[in-house]
Protein backbone atom coordinates (compact mmCIF):
# COMPACT_ATOMS: atom_id res chain seq x y z
CA UNK A 1 0.00 0.00 0.00
CA UNK A 2 1.07 3.60 -0.81
CA UNK A 3 1.65 5.81 1.74
CA UNK A 4 1.04 9.62 1.32
CA UNK A 5 4.24 12.00 0.90
CA UNK A 6 5.98 13.34 3.45
CA UNK A 7 5.36 17.13 3.69
CA UNK A 8 8.42 18.86 4.10
CA UNK A 9 9.15 20.67 7.46
CA UNK A 10 8.18 24.32 7.33
CA UNK A 11 8.92 26.98 9.40
CA UNK A 12 5.81 28.37 11.63
CA UNK A 13 5.85 31.86 9.99
CA UNK A 14 5.13 29.72 6.58
CA UNK A 15 2.03 28.25 8.20
CA UNK A 16 -1.45 29.72 8.01
CA UNK A 17 -3.42 29.93 11.21
CA UNK A 18 -6.05 26.88 11.64
CA UNK A 19 -8.99 25.99 10.21
CA UNK A 20 -11.82 27.36 12.41
CA UNK A 21 -14.90 27.84 10.51
CA UNK A 22 -16.79 25.30 7.92
CA UNK A 23 -19.77 26.95 6.45
CA UNK A 24 -22.57 25.79 3.98
CA UNK A 25 -24.43 27.49 1.63
CA UNK A 26 -28.37 27.85 2.36
CA UNK A 27 -31.64 28.37 0.33
CA UNK A 28 -33.47 29.11 3.30
CA UNK A 29 -31.62 30.67 6.19
CA UNK A 30 -34.37 30.81 8.89
CA UNK A 31 -35.04 26.49 7.78
CA UNK A 32 -31.04 25.80 7.90
CA UNK A 33 -30.82 27.19 11.57
CA UNK A 34 -33.83 25.55 13.38
CA UNK A 35 -32.28 21.94 11.40
CA UNK A 36 -28.61 22.91 12.45
CA UNK A 37 -30.24 24.14 16.09
CA UNK A 38 -32.38 21.00 16.44
CA UNK A 39 -30.85 17.94 15.24
CA UNK A 40 -27.24 18.38 15.13
CA UNK A 41 -27.01 20.57 18.34
CA UNK A 42 -25.44 23.64 17.19
CA UNK A 43 -26.55 26.70 18.47
CA UNK A 44 -27.55 29.40 19.49
CA UNK A 45 -26.70 31.28 15.86
CA UNK A 46 -26.21 35.19 15.61
CA UNK A 47 -28.54 35.96 12.24
CA UNK A 48 -27.11 38.70 10.13
CA UNK A 49 -29.65 39.92 7.80
CA UNK A 50 -28.96 41.34 4.08
CA UNK A 51 -25.41 42.09 4.66
CA UNK A 52 -23.98 45.51 2.48
CA UNK A 53 -20.24 45.57 2.01
CA UNK A 54 -18.90 49.16 1.11
CA UNK A 55 -16.26 46.73 -1.15
CA UNK A 56 -17.26 43.96 -2.90
CA UNK A 57 -15.27 42.56 -5.95
CA UNK A 58 -15.28 38.86 -8.04
CA UNK A 59 -13.31 38.21 -10.04
CA UNK A 60 -11.37 41.70 -9.91
CA UNK A 61 -14.63 42.88 -11.59
CA UNK A 62 -17.03 45.57 -8.70
CA UNK A 63 -20.50 43.67 -7.82
CA UNK A 64 -23.23 44.40 -5.40
CA UNK A 65 -23.51 41.51 -2.93
CA UNK A 66 -26.78 40.74 -0.31
CA UNK A 67 -26.24 37.62 1.64
CA UNK A 68 -27.30 36.61 4.83
CA UNK A 69 -25.51 34.68 7.21
CA UNK A 70 -25.94 32.81 10.60
CA UNK A 71 -23.26 32.20 12.62
CA UNK A 72 -22.70 29.41 15.75
CA UNK A 73 -20.24 27.60 17.36
CA UNK A 74 -19.81 23.79 18.06
CA UNK A 75 -16.64 22.16 19.98
CA UNK A 76 -14.23 24.45 18.54
CA UNK A 77 -15.33 24.97 14.93
CA UNK A 78 -18.01 27.68 13.87
CA UNK A 79 -20.50 27.02 11.62
CA UNK A 80 -21.49 29.49 8.93
CA UNK A 81 -24.84 29.65 6.94
CA UNK A 82 -25.00 31.76 3.99
CA UNK A 83 -27.86 32.87 1.70
CA UNK A 84 -27.42 34.49 -1.00
CA UNK A 85 -30.10 37.12 -2.03
CA UNK A 86 -29.00 38.90 -5.37
CA UNK A 87 -28.52 37.70 -8.86
CA UNK A 88 -25.10 39.26 -8.54
CA UNK A 89 -22.59 37.27 -9.60
CA UNK A 90 -20.15 36.14 -6.78
CA UNK A 91 -18.57 33.19 -5.22
CA UNK A 92 -22.05 32.63 -4.02
CA UNK A 93 -23.52 31.46 -7.26
CA UNK A 94 -20.90 31.14 -9.30
CA UNK A 95 -21.73 27.24 -9.16
CA UNK A 96 -18.14 26.46 -7.89
CA UNK A 97 -20.02 25.08 -4.56
CA UNK A 98 -23.68 23.80 -4.55
CA UNK A 99 -26.55 25.74 -2.76
CA UNK A 100 -27.49 23.32 -0.57
CA UNK A 101 -24.05 22.29 0.59
CA UNK A 102 -20.62 22.61 1.97
CA UNK A 103 -19.00 26.28 0.36
CA UNK A 104 -15.78 26.97 2.11
CA UNK A 105 -13.78 26.90 5.28
CA UNK A 106 -12.57 29.55 6.62
CA UNK A 107 -9.34 31.26 8.52
CA UNK A 108 -8.96 33.47 10.97
CA UNK A 109 -5.94 36.24 9.62
CA UNK A 110 -4.12 38.93 11.38
CA UNK A 111 -2.28 39.24 8.30
CA UNK A 112 -4.75 38.82 5.51
CA UNK A 113 -1.95 39.96 2.83
CA UNK A 114 0.74 37.49 3.79
CA UNK A 115 -1.54 35.16 4.07
CA UNK A 116 -2.80 35.57 0.99
CA UNK A 117 0.29 35.31 -0.69
CA UNK A 118 0.85 32.18 0.81
CA UNK A 119 -2.28 31.17 -0.43
CA UNK A 120 -1.58 32.63 -4.13
CA UNK A 121 1.76 30.29 -4.01
CA UNK A 122 0.40 27.46 -2.92
CA UNK A 123 -1.38 27.60 -6.63
CA UNK A 124 -5.05 29.02 -5.38
CA UNK A 125 -6.33 32.60 -6.99
CA UNK A 126 -8.43 35.09 -5.44
CA UNK A 127 -12.00 34.85 -6.46
CA UNK A 128 -13.98 37.60 -4.54
CA UNK A 129 -13.03 39.97 -1.98
CA UNK A 130 -15.23 41.77 0.52
CA UNK A 131 -14.83 44.43 2.87
CA UNK A 132 -17.97 45.10 5.53
CA UNK A 133 -19.39 48.56 6.69
CA UNK A 134 -17.86 47.53 9.82
CA UNK A 135 -14.50 47.25 8.28
CA UNK A 136 -14.19 43.15 8.62
CA UNK A 137 -12.42 41.75 5.15
CA UNK A 138 -12.83 38.73 3.44
CA UNK A 139 -11.43 36.95 0.66
CA UNK A 140 -12.02 33.54 -1.11
CA UNK A 141 -9.96 31.35 -2.99
CA UNK A 142 -10.06 28.89 -5.38
CA UNK A 143 -7.67 26.50 -7.48
CA UNK A 144 -5.96 24.00 -4.66
CA UNK A 145 -5.97 20.80 -6.14
CA UNK A 146 -8.73 18.84 -3.93
CA UNK A 147 -9.16 22.05 -1.70
CA UNK A 148 -12.39 23.63 -2.73
CA UNK A 149 -13.16 27.16 -1.55
CA UNK A 150 -10.80 28.76 1.34
CA UNK A 151 -11.69 32.26 3.29
CA UNK A 152 -9.14 34.26 4.68
CA UNK A 153 -11.05 36.81 7.50
CA UNK A 154 -9.66 39.49 8.98
CA UNK A 155 -11.82 41.57 11.41
CA UNK A 156 -11.50 44.66 13.30
CA UNK A 157 -12.79 43.72 16.77
CA UNK A 158 -9.97 41.41 17.58
CA UNK A 159 -12.03 38.15 17.44
CA UNK A 160 -14.18 39.71 20.35
CA UNK A 161 -17.44 39.16 18.57
CA UNK A 162 -16.49 35.54 17.97
CA UNK A 163 -15.84 34.90 21.91
CA UNK A 164 -19.08 36.50 22.41
CA UNK A 165 -20.60 33.64 19.83
CA UNK A 166 -18.29 31.05 21.70
CA UNK A 167 -19.04 31.24 24.90
CA UNK A 168 -23.23 31.69 23.97
CA UNK A 169 -22.17 28.32 22.35
CA UNK A 170 -20.97 27.14 26.20
CA UNK A 171 -23.93 28.08 27.82
CA UNK A 172 -26.32 27.25 25.12
CA UNK A 173 -29.15 25.22 26.40
CA UNK A 174 -30.66 23.65 23.00
CA UNK A 175 -33.78 25.50 23.81
CA UNK A 176 -33.59 28.79 21.56
CA UNK A 177 -31.69 28.46 18.57
CA UNK A 178 -31.09 32.35 17.55
CA UNK A 179 -29.60 35.28 19.60
CA UNK A 180 -31.46 38.40 20.07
Amino acid sequence: MNSPPESPARAPADLLPPITQIAYLVEDLDQAVAFWARHLSVGPFKVIRNIQFSTSEYMGTPVDVDLSIALAWRDGIQIELMQHNSEAKSVFNDGLAPVGGFHHVGIRSTDIVADEQKLIAAGMHRLQRNISFTGTETIFFGGGPGVGIVELIQTTDGGSFSEKLKQAALEWDGVKPVLP
